[in-house]
């Protein structure tokens, strides 16, 4: 249950604090009882610290909730209290609750209630519903709204379970390379220090790494684990750099063009649904190129609702800014003429579900023998700087006798 803070009166004197209950109904009648009469009271909300972050399983499990008993008829205020109990995050606990209390205590609408979260509710989601709303097809809407969130999960989960494999090859690799130079290279080159023989320059050029790692590995290490906070900081505090950094994002090889590939089916995705949603075209762009999380696409998308502000056709303004691929500006352009943009815009997103994922796969497929081959060849330079100067000693011993 959620906690409330109330302040009111009882006995002529001010009194403030929290009380647990089911919503505000609840809390309030509770208060009465201990002869407080309530002057305000509100959700208390859970330090951001300590806050669980609602994911898109949390609200799929809520939406699927919200179409059942949609359904059966219930009353939306009942599915909001039904739904907020059944949740096991405390976060979207908190707000079903502080919603279903403001369409029935405030007289807030379905969806300007939703609207004050945000940060759970997105734009696009809340125009969904609001067109589904108006228009009476809300369990359509949660239907549409159920099968895109299930596309970005997956989405989103094939990717971090590709990605697994590589990163932990990589820190295998990163480790195994500052244990070499470390611990172990300090005490095979400490004898090749003392063979009084001319050393080869693979071998010098390996002790000075080994003695640099050695001396600063406390400054090594520093470096490492600072520059991911820093990174995230800079992109979060300073636009500009959030800017040029979201740019480049598209034009490192081979990653860039998977990046624009996944770009192009999040906005298809969105906008394909918006439109059928009812939507405008001038809304409907900004909302889905929104949900990308890319400033400078989102830059570039600005200057396309400029265009066609100015009365440009939708084909014209996405040729001239060209952030989406090829494919994206020519179903565009096919959708326009055929008044069919949504369908147009559904085989681009069809197209890319199946398309990203095998691309992603082949790249990955290549990733990981190639870091194994960066290993190798790592261990090959530091067996060649130890046997080398040993070749060298043996040839010189032989030459004496």
């Amino acid at each position: 249950m959620p906690d409330y803070i109330y302040s009111g009166i009882r006995n002529g004197k001010v009194v403030k604090g929290r009380i647990k209950a089911l919503n505000e109904p609840d809390a309030t009648v509770g208060l009465s009882e201990k002869n407080i009469w309530v002057s305000s009271i509100e959700v208390r909300h859970t330090p951001f610290w300590l806050a669980k972050k609602v994911t898109r399983q949390d609200l799929l499990n809520v939406m699927y909730q919200w179409r059942a008993m949609l359904k059966s008829g219930v009353p939306i205020v009942i599915i909001l209290e039904r739904s907020a109990i059944d949740t096991g995050n405390k976060v979207l606990h908190d707000a079903l609750s502080d919603i279903s209390n403001r369409i029935s205590r405030g007289g807030d609408t379905f969806v300007s209630a939703l609207s004050r979260y945000d940060k759970i509710f997105d734009e696009s989601f809340v125009n969904i519903i609001r067109k589904g709303e108006d228009s009476g097809t809300l369990v359509e809407s949660l239907e549409y709204l159920i099968q895109h969130y299930k596309w970005a999960d997956k989405l989103s989960k094939d990717i971090k379970r590709a990605l697994i494999s590589p990163i932990i090859t990589a820190l295998v690799m990163v480790m195994f390379t500052g244990v070499m130079f470390g611990f172990v290279m300090p005490t095979i080159l400490g004898v090749i220090r003392h063979m009084h023989i001319e050393l080869p320059t693979l071998t010098i050029v390996m002790i000075a790494i080994s003695d640099f790692v050695t001396a600063y590995w406390m400054f090594i290490l520093g470096v490492m684990f600072s520059i991911p906070p820093i990174f995230f900081a800079l992109r979060k505090y300073y636009y500009d750099f959030r800017m040029f950094t979201d740019k480049m994002q598209f034009n490192i090889p081979i990653i860039g063009g998977i990046y624009a590939m996944i770009a192009a089916s999040r906005f298809a995705h969105n906008m394909s649904g918006l439109y059928r949603a009812g939507v405008p075209v001038i809304e409907a762009i900004p909302l889905s190129i929104s949900s990308i999380r890319n400033i400078y696409i989102q830059k570039q998308g600005e200057t396309i609702i400029s265009l066609l502000m100015k009365g440009e056709p939708m084909s014209s303004a996405f040729n001239e800014v060209n952030i989406f691929t090829p494919m994206v500006r020519q179903m565009i352009s096919t959708g326009e003429e055929d008044g069919r943009i949504d369908t147009a815009l559904e085989v681009v997103a069809e197209y890319y579900d199946i398309e990203v994922p095998r691309i992603l796969e082949s790249f990955l497929a290549v990733l990981e023998p190639a870091l194994t081959l960066v290993s190798g060849a790592i261990m090959l330079l530091l067996m060649l700087s130890f046997f080398l100067p040993m070749y060298k000693m043996i040839g010189k011993f032989a030459g004496v006798s």
